[in-house]
């Protein structure tokens, strides 16, 4: 169901629920929804500004989930 869309970005995958669209980040199998944002705004100019932290926010969720898991 999530789309890569390059004009966007190469690393962020994209999934367009009605006027919205959720940004997300795939890692180790695992989907993480890092935004939602209304489909009327900019994307790719939002999307270049927020790039670098969203990236850094899914690492930061995928090793939290990782580290919890592994206390089990």
């Amino acid at each position: 169901m999530l789309r890569e869309t390059a004009e966007f970005s190469r690393l962020l995958r994209f999934h367009r629920i009605r006027e919205h669209v959720l940004v997300c980040d795939v890692i180790g199998g695992d989907v993480f929804v890092l935004a939602v944002m209304h489909a009327s705004m900019d994307l790719p100019e939002r999307i270049a500004e927020l790039e670098p932290r969203l990236e850094e926010e899914a690492r930061f969720l995928h090793d939290r989930i990782v580290k919890e898991q592994g206390r089990g």
